[in-house]
């Protein structure tokens, strides 16, 4: 249980999920809340409701004076100058994520934990489906699925329960403890801006790997090189060979799993987050032949390389969720040979294009389509580039209403929202980009059939 009093900042769902389990246990402290936004009513009404005393803040600097515990929705940043401040002084900050945590793993309940940054929605999704093949219960939370904390107040029956959890560096920076099993999938720079150095952001994101707690974890080489010599009890998963990124199978000790056809086999990279999946599958006893039924059962994500119409020969897909450049990359090469119309930027978070933009000549990229401050951004890098790309039509656009007017696809062309940024200069989230994209989609290809 926290302190009698504690500063609770942010009211987004994982805090709300942490307040309505303090109301289940009958907690009757005072939480100080500090919300940089406007509440919304749903919000107002749900506050309303709690039996203990909830009292607003002004001046979150203040507020930390006067308190030990700060209960931080993921997205505050601790590198804040008020919360740096208060860690200094003997603060301690936490999150309900952290807090469900441990108190799982305190009821012996075993926790599988997916990070990395790019691959982790699609990897957690792809372990739900092994662990239902293999017939265990299994619930999949955290930033995919519900609030871990939730799961301590809704009822959900824990006895013989496996859980996945999607893990961002934003909740791995205060854990105490660690998942039972980890997979860490990549490691490239992102969310600069909440952490503010790239350094920061890769020590953050690897120290899941020093936490006590870990039975076994599977990495990718690259992370392995990168581990601490404090890291124990981990491995690395096998990268897939050429020969079964072509034919699209994994080597899974004397067997084989065949996933031609399947989602889970569609793309190297999809190919090597479904690696990951059977290795760790494998050490929990399941069987090739169940990871193989499981992994083939992976119907992919939404707004993740999803095909939302095919017209005329051309079809268009949203892959909303990409926000690196890493992930441009792999969305491009999800489409080999095939002309490409690409959307790309968003929000800027300081995040370096130059890779991407020179990998760019290896992809048939007719039309680029830039969007916000990224997108203003990358226009004058290209134009900067020796030699300048050729044969390549740029259109820089505020957001997506409108923006295919021009834009002359034609059959096999692939039309591709894959920007490689965050959404909110324009958008509430990534879903909200995507459905703006069907929209436009649809707006676009009446338009032109009419």
């Amino acid at each position: 249980m926290p302190p009698h009093r504690f500063l609770l900042w942010g009211i987004g769902r994982e805090n709300q999920a942490y307040l309505q389990y303090l109301e289940q246990t009958a907690w009757d402290g005072e939480v100080l809340l500090f919300d940089e936004g406007e509440r919304t009513p749903e919000q107002v009404e749900f506050l309303s409701r709690l039996r203990f005393a909830v009292s607003a803040v002004s001046d979150v600097d203040d507020a930390l004076k006067t308190v030990d515990l700060l209960m931080r929705s993921p997205g505050v940043s601790p590198y804040k100058a008020s919360i740096q401040r208060f860690l200094k002084a003997g603060g301690q900050t936490t999150t309900p994520t952290a807090v469900a945590l441990r108190l799982l793993k305190s009821r012996g309940i075993r926790v599988v934990g997916v990070t990395g940054t790019n691959g982790k929605s699609s990897t957690c999704t792809m372990l739900g489906c092994v662990f239902a093949a293999a017939a265990q219960t299994c619930i999949v939370a955290g930033n995919i699925g519900k609030p871990l904390i939730s799961l301590l107040d809704d009822g959900t029956d824990l006895s013989d329960l496996l859980i996945v959890l999607e893990l961002s560096s934003y909740q791995i920076f205060d854990l105490d403890i660690a998942p039972d099993y980890l997979i860490f999938l990549n490691l490239f720079v992102d969310h600069v801006e909440w952490h503010k150095t790239d350094v920061n952001y890769k020590a953050d994101k690897l120290s899941i790997l020093t936490k006590p707690g870990i039975l076994q974890s599977f990495v990718h080489p690259d992370v392995f090189n990168l581990c601490s010599k404090e890291a124990g009890n981990i491995s690395t998963f096998a990268i897939p060979s050429d020969t079964e990124k072509n034919e699209q199978r994994l080597n899974h000790g004397t067997s084989q799993i065949d996933l031609n056809g399947s989602i889970a086999g569609a793309n190297h990279h999809m190919l090597q987050n479904a690696s990951a999946v059977a290795a760790m599958a494998g050490t929990l006893g399941i069987s090739g032949d169940v990871i193989e039924k499981g992994l083939r059962v992976f119907a992919g994500l939404d707004h993740r390389l999803q095909v939302i119409g095919q017209i005329e020969g051309t079809t268009f897909v949203d892959d909303s969720i990409s926000t690196t450049p890493e992930s441009v990359l792999a969305a491009l090469d999800s489409f080999p040979g095939k002309r490409v119309h690409l959307f790309l930027g968003g929000y800027d978070r300081g995040l370096d294009y130059a890779s991407l933009l020179t990998a760019m000549s290896n992809y048939k990229i007719a039309t680029l389509i830039l969007m916000g401050d990224v997108g203003k951004r990358l226009r004058a890098e290209i134009e900067n580039l020796h030699p300048a790309p050729t044969a390549l039509n740029i259109k820089t656009v505020k957001d997506l209403c409108q923006s295919l007017d021009g834009v002359h696809f034609a059959q096999d062309d692939v039309v591709l929202l894959s920007p490689g940024a965050s959404s909110f200069d324009s958008y509430r989230d990534y879903i909200h980009r995507g459905q703006a994209f069907a929209e436009e989609v649809a707006r676009a290809t009446s338009k032109r059939g009419a």
